[in-house]
């Protein structure tokens, strides 16, 4: 236990499929090989596609003859499986595994092609789906706790089950309540998992607030303008540290939770005096100071407004003892929901060999924000580490990471 009497979580498994790659190790060797920031691609007349129709560019591929349905199931039990593979292995008993979910938009993407299925094929008698022309139509296929559901049935895990949808902090605020749950003593592990599957509605609803860059993601950058939606699944196994063995590279790091907070200053964006309310309360809950912090991976989605009050921000927060820090969301798209996990096991996975990744598409310094990310790998500087996610609406979520024998 910590000296608060509360147990100590740990990393004990992770499993991750994105655009970078379907494991965490082959989408880390992607970062080491420098990769560009995701564009949205050319059309063969030389000009940038629509950016509605850029998305499963930066997706993980479709088999052929694989259906919308079972390519998401497919992404799921690949990341779930090597999540709980390491535990499996050791003829340990996971079926009271708590499983938290987190996710914007869960299964919209599969009925929304099966509602096109009904259409083309003129099955006007099919029960109603959503289709991007009938914004009204009822969603009938959808349930908030389907994904989670047939998960536990899938790997036999009989635990309580949560579903996450707070936009883009939702697997974020899945990962924080796991880890105050296993703190607690309430449960002794949990699955999490975050998973976005490309939509339409997604989609639509960016481009309608004019968030989506035409041409690629510069986070930070002066000329930033816009997000380049991802996709993909990142699962996470948590535990007790007195119970279970670590994910290998993971020695030592422990998860100390973090905070999360309701921004209502705006219907859209988060604010500069929440964010750094937010980072503030983290680090109070954690018991650690600014200093301790060695590396931060912002939230930084390339838009004018976010990146702008989470580096002012960050500045009210850290002054001149600012810690390098990185944003992921442009080597792998914006993956909304599934963002939690699926940052934070790129950004371990890098620390665990030994370095940071730079910041994907940054350029030229905004002097409004005032401070740059990465633009080249470094080396691990040590420390705690702060994991930033903040999402639409105001709903704003900090992590922090304390690693044994480096803090």
């Amino acid at each position: 236990m910590n000296a608060h009497g509360q147990h100590a979580v740990m990393i004990a498994g992770t499993g991750l499929s994105c655009a970078l790659g379907d494991t965490p190790a082959d989408a880390v060797d992607q970062l080491a090989d420098g990769v560009d920031p995701v564009q949205v691609p050319m059309g063969t007349d030389g000009e940038h596609q629509c950016p509605l129709m850029a998305w499963r560019q930066h997706c993980p591929g479709q088999a052929d003859g694989e259906s919308e349905s079972e390519r998401l199931n497919r992404m799921i039990d690949n990341a779930v499986a090597q999540a709980i593979a390491p535990l499996r292995d050791q003829g340990i008993d996971l079926s009271d595994t708590a499983i938290l979910v987190g996710s914007t938009s869960k299964d919209i993407g599969v009925t929304e092609a099966a509602y096109r299925a009904d259409l083309a094929a003129g099955r006007l008698d099919a029960p109603p789906r959503y289709d991007s022309r009938h914004a009204g139509v009822l969603l009938s296929q959808l349930g908030y706790g389907t994904l989670a559901s047939r998960i536990a049935n899938r790997f036999r895990l009989d635990g309580l089950h949560w579903t996450f949808n707070t936009a883009c902090a939702s697997s974020a605020n899945a990962m924080l309540y796991a880890t105050r749950l296993i703190q607690a003593g309430v449960i002794r592990r949990a699955l999490v998992v975050g998973i976005e599957f490309g939509n339409l509605l997604s989609l639509e609803g960016f481009s309608s607030l004019m968030l989506i860059s035409p041409t690629t993601m510069r986070p930070f950058d002066r000329d930033r303008d816009g997000v380049v939606l991802g996709e993909g699944t990142g699962a996470m196994l948590l535990g007790r540290a007195d119970e279970l063995d670590p994910a290998p590279g993971y020695e030592g790091m422990r998860l100390l939770g973090g905070s999360t907070r309701g921004d209502s200053s705006s219907v859209t964006t988060s604010s500069q005096p929440g964010i750094r309310a937010v980072m503030c309360e983290a680090l109070a809950n954690a018991g650690l100071a600014p200093g301790d912090i060695g590396a931060i991976k912002v939230h930084g989605t390339s838009t004018p407004a976010n990146d702008l009050v989470e580096g002012r921000a960050l500045r009210e927060v850290f002054g001149a003892g600012l810690p390098p820090f990185t944003t992921l969301k442009s080597a792998v798209g914006h993956t909304l929901g599934a963002c939690g996990p699926i940052e934070t096991i790129l950004f371990f996975e890098s620390l665990r060999r030994g370095w940071i990744p730079a910041t994907s598409g940054f350029r030229k310094l905004d002097e409004d924000i005032g401070i740059a990310p990465l633009d080249r790998d470094l080396a691990d500087p040590g420390g705690a580490i702060m994991l930033n996610f903040f999402g639409f609406g105001g709903s704003n979520t900090t992590l922090l990471v304390s690693r044994e024998g480096v803090r």
